[in-house]
C-alpha cells in the first residue's frame, strides 16, 4: 500500500469517526435536554411512514379494531395517506385518499378522528381566513385496506383547522396560529379573563344522525395559546394540548377542565352566537417540555400517544435523534 493511499484511509476514518462522534452527541444531547420527558416516557413502536416521504400528522386509536389511524401528507406531492397500525406498530394496510372525482387528494391531513363510519381529516388553508374544514371519508374502507377511498363529503368548521377530537358526543375542531405564517381571524383572538392573549380557535358540534354526523353550526367556542397540534380528553378531568413549530421545543399543557374559565354572556363570531370558554393560566396545571415536532396525541392506558413527525423525508433531522420512534409519555390522573 502506497503512502499516499495509507494517508487518504486514515483521512477518511477520522471523518467518519468525528461524523459518528458528532451524531451520537447529537442523540445524547436530545436526551439530556429532555431528560425530564424522556424519564417518563416510553419507545412503543416505530415511527410509521418515516422512509415512505409520509409527512406525519394526525393520530387516532379505534378502541373496536385496537388499531391506530396515522395520517399525513406526501413530501413527494402525490396522495395523502392513511396508515391502519396495529398496537404493536405493525403497519396493517395504507390507503391513498382520493377527491370525490376520484383525482389524488393531496390536502395537508392536520388532524384524524372517527365517528360511526366517518373519518374525518382536518384541511385548513394556510392563510389568514378559513375555507377548510373537516373532509369526510369511510371507515369501513379504510379498515379493510383498500388500495384508494374517494371522499364522501365535507363539512365547514368555521375556523382554519388543524386538530380535532370527539368528546361525549361533541366534535371539537381546532386551528394553528403562529404569526405570520398562520394567522387567525381577529374575531378568533381574544384577551381572556385570566389575562392571556389567546390567538386560536376551536370550534365545538354537537353529533346528530345526518349522513356526517355534524350538520348544524358551532354551540360553543374554546379559545387556547398559539401553536396547537393536537387535543385530548384525559377522562373526564383534564385536556391536554400538543404544541409545536419547527425545532422548538414542543409542549404538553394540561387545563383542569373544572377550573375553565368562560365569558359572561355568548358571543357571535362569523353570524354564530355561542359561548366561549378558555383554555389559559386560570386552569393550567402542567406544563410538559418534549422533543421538537410533536404532533396530534392520543391518550390510551394511562399514556399519552405523541406523533412527531422530525424524522420524516421532508425534515430529516429526527432520524438522527429519536424521531424514527412513537414515544408515549406516562400520565396517571388521580383519583
Amino acid at each position: 500500500m502506497n503512502k499516499a493511499l495509507k494517508i487518504f484511509l486514515v483521512t477518511l476514518g477520522v471523518l467518519v469517526g468525528i461524523v459518528l462522534l458528532l451524531l451520537v452527541g447529537i442523540k445524547v444531547g436530545e436526551k439530556l435536554r429532555y431528560l425530564s420527558f424522556y424519564q417518563n416516557a416510553e419507545k412503543e413502536f416505530p415511527m410509521p411512514g418515516v422512509s415512505d416521504d409520509l409527512v406525519q400528522q394526525g393520530m387516532e386509536y379505534v378502541e373496536e379494531e385496537k388499531v391506530f389511524l396515522i395520517c399525513g401528507y406526501m413530501s413527494d406531492d402525490t396522495a395523502s395517506r392513511v396508515y391502519v397500525v396495529s398496537e404493536t406498530g405493525e403497519v396493517q394496510s395504507i390507503t391513498k385518499l382520493q377527491n370525490e372525482d376520484g383525482s389524488e387528494y393531496t390536502g395537508h391531513t392536520g388532524g384524524i378522528e372517527y365517528y360511526g363510519n366517518c373519518v374525518y381529516i382536518t384541511e385548513g388553508t394556510g392563510e389568514k381566513g378559513y375555507d377548510g374544514g373537516l373532509d369526510v371519508f369511510p371507515l369501513d374502507k379504510i379498515l379493510s385496506g383498500e388500495e384508494s377511498v374517494r371522499k364522501i363529503g365535507r363539512v365547514k368548521t368555521y375556523n382554519n383547522p388543524a386538530y380535532c377530537h370527539i368528546y361525549k358526543g361533541h366534535m371539537f375542531v381546532g386551528e394553528f396560529y403562529r404569526e405570520v405564517d398562520y394567522e387567525t381571524l381577529d374575531s378568533h383572538r381574544m384577551k381572556t379573563p385570566a389575562g392571556d392573549d389567546n390567538t386560536a380557535l376551536i370550534t365545538v358540534f354537537k353529533l346528530d344522525e345526518s349522513p356526517l354526523h355534524i350538520s348544524g353550526a358551532p354551540i360553543a367556542g374554546i379559545t387556547t395559546t398559539g401553536a396547537v397540534q393536537g387535543m385530548y380528553t384525559l377522562g373526564d378531568k383534564q385536556i391536554v394540548l400538543s404544541t409545536s413549530w419547527g425545532l422548538t421545543t414542543s409542549h404538553l399543557y394540561f387545563y383542569d377542565m373544572e377550573k375553565i374559565t368562560c365569558f359572561d354572556e355568548p358571543r357571535t363570531i362569523d353570524g354564530n352566537t355561542f359561548p366561549i370558554y378558555h383554555l389559559d393560566r386560570a386552569s393550567l396545571v402542567k406544563d410538559v417540555e418534549a422533543p421538537p415536532m410533536a404532533e396530534e396525541i392520543v391518550y390510551k392506558d394511562g399514556k399519552i400517544f405523541i406523533l412527531c413527525e422530525s424524522a420524516c423525508n421532508k425534515y430529516i433531522y429526527g432520524k438522527f435523534m429519536s424521531g424514527n420512534d412513537l414515544y408515549s409519555y406516562r400520565y396517571e390522573l388521580s383519583n
